[in-house]
């Protein structure tokens, strides 16, 4: 289910049940960057957390449930 879509209707999507994720990190202090440069994390997502990753991602590219049954 989606919480930003009318009457919280629960849609079944295909997801991936464990995905690898790499992110970079910058360290801050009050949210403003502090030291030089960033690492990167992998992360391994399972489940549930997998399933909200991937959720997430779509909303991040300008998508929401309905554009993947478009394809």
């Amino acid at each position: 289910a989606c919480m930003s879509w009318p009457f919280r209707q629960v849609i079944n999507t295909k997801r991936f049940d464990k995905i690898l994720v790499d992110f970079e990190v910058v360290r801050t202090l009050f949210g403003f960057p502090v030291g030089a440069g960033t690492h990167t994390v992998r992360m391994e997502l399972r489940g549930l957390a997998a399933y909200v990753f991937q959720h997430e991602l779509d909303h991040g590219k300008g998508m929401c449930v309905f554009d993947r049954f478009k394809k």
